[in-house]
């Protein structure tokens, strides 16, 4: 069954920072994402869907399974369905990114936590 829930315009407020829907086409949505200065996403994983990260401004501390990795401006990384990721912002600056999510599921519904600095891990 496919489920699409987002919608072109569509955003959210979350304690590290802030996500628009900016387009979507079958089987993908495409975010701006916007992580505050010192913040971080949980480290997750997703069931349905692969996503692809480009760094637009700022610097990205990207943790995926155990490899960490810095991006900076034009540089991208591939989440394969499945992996633990998260990305950090660590410097001064907010962090600006684009998320690319490719997937038959694509939803919020679609994040299993393992770690979160602001108390929502799943149990």
């Amino acid at each position: 069954m496919k489920e699409l829930t987002y919608k072109v315009g569509e955003s959210g407020v979350r304690p590290w920072g802030e996500w628009f829907v900016v387009g979507l086409l079958p089987n993908c949505v495409l975010k701006k994402i916007i992580v505050n200065p010192g913040q971080c996403l949980s480290l997750q994983s997703h069931k349905h869907r692969q996503e692809r990260w480009i760094v637009a401004h700022g610097e990205a501390i990207v943790t995926l399974d155990t490899k960490r990795i810095v991006l900076t401006a034009g540089e991208t990384v591939f989440v394969p369905k499945g992996a633990m990721h998260r990305v950090a912002n660590e410097s001064t600056e907010p962090l600006y990114f684009v998320e690319l999510q490719m997937g038959e599921i694509l939803c919020e519904s679609d994040i299993v936590r393992y770690h979160d600095i602001y108390g929502r891990v799943d149990d």
